[in-house]
C-alpha cells in the first residue's frame, strides 16, 4: 500500500514538472507579446515573463519574399553599406559559425564589439547568445515568417534572462524596442532596393 502511494506521489510530481515545463517553453516565446504599430508596417512590444526573464520584439513588413530577405541577411559583407546599427558582421550565417560583430546601441552609441556562437534554422531564423555584464544572458534574433500575400514579416526579438535582469531588464526592453526598428527599416530599404522591380 504504500509503494502504490509514493508511487502515485512521484507521477504525480513527474506530471507536474512536465506540464509546467510545457507551459514555460510556451510562456517563453516573444510571440506572445502584446504588440502596439509605430506604423502602418511595424510593431513593437516587450513581456516580462518572470522577474529575471525579458522578452522583446519588433516586427516590420518587407515587400519581398523570405528568401529574398534572407539572402540579404545573409550578406555580411554588405551590412557597413546600408545600416547603422550592426555596423559590420565578420563571419558567415551558418548554423554553429561564428560572427563578430559590431554593434551600435543607437545611432550616436560607441560601437561595441561582440563575438558570437551562431544557431541557423536556414531560411527561418538565426539567432546567437551571449553573457553580458552583471551575468545577463542574452539571446537576439532575427527571423523571417511568410505572409499571405507574398511579402515577409520580418522579426528582430530579445530574450534578457539572470544576473541583473530583475533590476535592468524593463530599460533594456525599452532600449530594444527603440534600437531594433532601426535595423528593420535600412533591411526593408536594401531588400526593396535590390528585388523591387522598378
Amino acid at each position: 500500500m504504500r509503494t502504490i502511494k509514493l508511487k502515485a506521489i512521484i507521477l504525480s510530481i513527474f506530471t507536474l514538472v512536465a506540464v509546467n515545463a510545457m507551459a514555460q517553453t510556451k510562456e517563453h516565446t516573444s510571440s506572445n507579446i502584446e504588440l502596439k504599430s509605430i506604423s502602418p508596417i511595424e510593431k513593437v512590444g516587450y513581456k516580462k515573463l518572470k522577474s529575471s526573464h525579458w522578452v522583446s520584439r519588433t516586427e516590420i513588413l518587407i515587400d519581398a519574399t523570405p528568401e529574398q530577405v534572407w539572402s540579404v541577411l545573409n550578406d555580411t559583407k554588405s551590412y557597413p553599406d546600408w545600416n547603422e546599427i550592426i555596423v559590420k558582421m565578420d563571419g558567415k550565417i551558418v548554423d554553429k559559425g561564428k560572427v563578430d560583430v559590431l554593434f551600435k546601441a543607437g545611432p550616436k552609441a560607441k560601437p561595441r564589439l561582440y563575438h558570437n556562437n551562431l544557431v541557423v534554422k536556414d531560411g527561418v531564423e538565426f539567432y546567437w547568445s551571449e553573457k553580458q555584464a552583471m551575468g545577463i544572458k542574452d539571446r537576439h534574433s532575427f527571423s523571417v515568417e511568410p505572409t499571405d500575400d507574398g511579402k515577409t514579416k520580418f522579426i528582430q526579438a530579445d530574450q534578457t534572462k539572470g544576473g541583473a535582469t530583475w533590476l535592468l531588464g524593463k530599460t533594456i526592453s525599452k532600449r530594444v524596442i527603440k534600437v531594433y526598428p532601426i535595423f528593420n527599416q535600412s533591411l526593408k530599404a536594401e531588400v526593396e532596393k535590390r528585388y523591387l522591380k522598378k
